[in-house]
């Protein structure tokens, strides 16, 4: 297939697939593109234990003029089960080591989200 007639797929990665070695080996084929802001979207940890996204309700100023039917979707929020801290962390380092992501939001927004959980790095997240 010649290249102009390819697809282009963006896959936007949060949790321990902001590890750039995970990802090489989940999609061996995939190249890294940068960061992204998903306005409208909030992180979090779900009641599994694993790291979602969802998408924010629209403020009462803001307008659903698109014609879509809405749908109210309750998220309950959870802590990270014991298997995926490791690979939470890996992903955390690589994001801000590798990609330059603000330290402020993992700290505001990750950590927090993480629990009281002591990391790799030595730090309580309670703390943050």
């Amino acid at each position: 297939m010649a290249m102009e007639e390819r697809l282009e797929v963006l896959y936007f990665a949060y949790g321990s697939d902001l590890s750039t070695e995970q990802m090489q080996q989940r999609c061996p084929y995939s190249t890294p593109a940068g960061l992204a802001h998903l306005e409208g979207w909030r992180w979090f940890i779900n009641s599994r234990g694993y790291a979602n996204i969802a998408q924010q309700p629209l403020d009462d100023d803001d307008e659903n003029d698109d014609g879509c039917q809405v749908a109210l979707v309750r998220v309950e929020d959870g802590v990270p089960c014991d298997e995926y801290i490791g690979r939470m962390e890996r992903g955390i380092e690589c994001a801000v080591e590798e990609w330059g992501m603000d330290k402020g939001y993992v700290e505001r927004v990750i950590r927090p989200a993480m629990g009281n959980i002591p990391t790799r790095l030595g730090h309580n997240m309670s703390a943050f």
